[in-house]
């Protein structure tokens, strides 16, 4: 897979996949989760969750994706680029 960059360990015994997407279009995150799933499946396990790290653009996000669906609690309004530069946060006075 192009734009990808992927890393599989152990972690507390089970195993887990950890990757920075370097380029969305050329690889759709729909197909990045097809992928991980088929190879899970392949070696007898199944996807138990997923985690975002951090911002996604909306362009690669679509509503009720199997890989946003993975996310526990993924709100679209926290971890979607454009939509959090809307609403920035607070800068601390002091």
């Amino acid at each position: 897979m192009h734009g990808v960059k992927a890393l599989g360990v152990l972690v507390n015994g089970r195993p887990q996949v950890t990757m920075n997407i370097t380029n969305f279009q050329l690889t759709p995150m729909p197909d990045v989760y097809a992928m991980v799933e088929k190879l899970a499946r392949d070696h007898g396990v199944a996807v138990a969750e997923s985690e975002l790290v951090g911002l996604v653009p909306e362009l690669a996000w679509s509503e009720g994706a199997n890989w946003t669906n993975a996310i526990p609690g993924f709100d679209p309004e926290l971890k979607i680029l454009e939509r959090r530069l809307l609403h920035p946060l607070e800068w601390p006075e002091g």
